[in-house]
């Protein structure tokens, strides 16, 4: 590693959370809703998603090509890396912190009520 810059890319958004690194491309979500998914070497974009929904949590790698999207409306959303919408669940809560995968391949979500 040597601190030079490879790549920038402008979302027109702000970036509000920690990325991830998943299978060789970077995942980004925004505050206003945009999940976007750049290849890791060039950071061309590969796909891109408005779910419609704030988010505040960073996205959650599930394993090697999947990964969470926890967004405040209290919807899970589980993408592959190349953009198919894998599974969704409604929780009915606010989410307000980035889910935690556990050992046991669960996911661990903090809600809040009311704001």
């Amino acid at each position: 590693m040597t601190g030079e810059k490879l790549w920038t890319h402008n979302l027109g958004q702000i970036i509000t959370s920690r990325v991830a690194i998943i299978a060789n491309r970077v995942v980004i979500v925004t505050a206003d809703g945009l999940v976007a998914v750049l290849e890791v070497s060039t950071g061309k974009r590969v796909w891109q998603e408005n779910v419609a929904a704030t988010i505040h949590a960073a996205p959650v790698a599930d394993d090697h090509d999947t990964f969470w999207i926890a967004s405040a409306n209290g919807l899970l959303r589980r993408y592959t890396i190349d953009g198919a919408l894998d599974k969704a669940i409604a929780i009915n809560r606010r989410i307000r912190a980035t889910p935690v995968q556990t050992c046991q391949d669960q996911l661990v979500v903090a809600t809040c009520e009311g704001d």
